[in-house]
């Protein structure tokens, strides 16, 4: 089965669905199923340490944020500066 073929199964089986307690049900199981994804580890840091998908999206964000603003510096410019060291 495919991932839209599950998801139109799913849905048809919501649709049959009258029991409003076994609704709920499946709503918190669903909600409690995306943040134990969005918790889990996404990457890690500079310094080895893990971050979830949320801080890797909001640091992705705050790089390029940076980088639009032209805080960084150049491959060129950093052998330069190291060589000088």
């Amino acid at each position: 089965m495919t991932a839209r073929d599950i998801r139109l199964s799913i849905n048809q089986i919501l649709e049959n669905t009258e029991d409003s307690t076994l609704l709920e049900a499946y709503y918190v199981i669903l909600q409690n199923l995306v943040k134990v994804q969005q918790n889990q580890v996404a990457g890690y840091d500079i310094n080895g340490q893990p971050m979830t998908r949320d801080e890797f999206e909001l640091k992705i964000k705050e790089i390029s944020g940076n980088i639009e603003k032209g805080n960084f510096i150049s491959h060129e410019d950093l052998k330069k500066t190291l060589l000088q060291a």
